[in-house]
């Protein structure tokens, strides 16, 4: 971003993320951690300085405040406007409440089956949003470590989890690794699928198909 905008000093840039707060993202080197606990082991680790979960178009909840930025950014530019772009943005607020409801009653639990495995750590605002857990794979492009997938099988087998979540943007080696393991299933979710509305309805039921 910084790129583009240096080639136009000129460009408005509106940041939809603002007001949002970003949570770190849930790294794998976790589990290792927890791992070692759980033998016994104790030791030292530096610090690892985890960059912002960017993930925040997955939470309907989210997506309105960026909607309210969106909606503030082109009223700055486009005053004369101003009465269609507020008409637009309350029927995208109306929708997304809807849409937040449908969610919440499709993914409603009982409290005994939150968790679900995920290759990329892409769900975890979606997963916060209605009451479930994300344990990711991998993190940042990078593999579980040996260790790492020993856990994250144990852990699987340990919590029930048969199904592991894929998206089309990274390899699912590791992922069809643990789902074997599990005597689980692979399944497709796209965090950066076109039609975002329909997209988040069809996770959900697979969310909810997989947690049953």
């Amino acid at each position: 971003l910084k790129k583009i905008a240096a080639t136009n000093t000129k460009m408005v840039v509106v940041h939809t993320e603002a007001g949002i707060q970003k949570v770190s993202m849930i790294t794998h080197h976790q589990h290792e951690e927890e791992a070692e606990q759980h033998q016994g082991k104790t030791g030292h680790r530096q610090d690892r300085h985890l960059s912002k979960d960017p993930h925040i178009w997955l939470s309907p909840p989210l997506v309105m405040q960026q909607a309210r930025n969106i909606l503030n950014g082109l009223v700055a530019l486009d005053k004369a406007h101003r009465p269609i772009y507020e008409a637009n943005y309350r029927k995208f607020i109306v929708e997304i409440v809807d849409l937040d409801l449908e969610l919440k009653r499709t993914l409603e639990t009982d409290g005994d089956h939150v968790e679900f495995m995920v290759f990329h750590p892409s769900w975890g605002y979606f997963a916060r949003a209605y009451g479930l857990k994300q344990i990711p794979i991998e993190m940042e492009g990078k593999e579980p470590k040996p260790a790492e997938l020993q856990y994250l099988i144990q852990y699987g087998r340990e919590h029930g989890i048969k199904a592991i979540f894929v998206q089309p943007q990274f390899s699912w080696q590791a992922a069809q690794t643990i789902a074997h393991s599990l005597g689980g299933q692979i399944i497709l979710v796209d965090p950066l699928a076109p039609d975002w509305k329909k997209n988040l309805q069809e996770v959900a039921i697979k969310f909810q198909t997989a947690l049953r």
